[in-house]
């Protein structure tokens, strides 16, 4: 997940049933959340992931710099942050043998992919 600064609780929570709807799955069948280590202090983004028993994982912004797979870039990430993209290379890089099974949507101030992990 990538948010605005600031972002609300709902808005958070909102995005994430949204997007787990969008492919069919259902929100226990979700092991975490991940973002940038930079949202360490957003509270409404952990008090989303708290409401709905979601552990959070923050990934930090070297690893996502020198992520290399192919992901959706965004001008306003780039300008605030110096990166290509949040929310798809966390959901790749905090999965085990990952692959996206959501691209990069966004909704009221929140970017959110899914990945699928392979466990074979």
């Amino acid at each position: 997940i990538g948010t605005r600064r600031g972002i609300g609780t709902k808005a958070v929570k909102e995005a994430i049933r949204e997007a787990i709807d969008r492919i069919g799955a259902r929100l226990d069948q979700i092991r975490l959340v991940s973002t940038i280590d930079l949202k360490k202090d957003e509270s409404g983004l952990i008090e989303a992931c708290g409401d709905l028993e979601l552990p959070i994982s923050f990934i930090s912004k070297d690893r996502i710099k020198n992520f290399k797979g192919n992901i959706a870039r965004s001008k306003i990430v780039k300008r605030h942050i110096g990166l290509d993209g949040v929310c798809e290379p966390c959901a790749l890089l905090a999965g085990r043998r990952a692959s996206l099974v959501l691209n990069k949507v966004t909704q009221n101030g929140v970017a959110i992919a899914l990945a699928r992990e392979d466990l074979a």
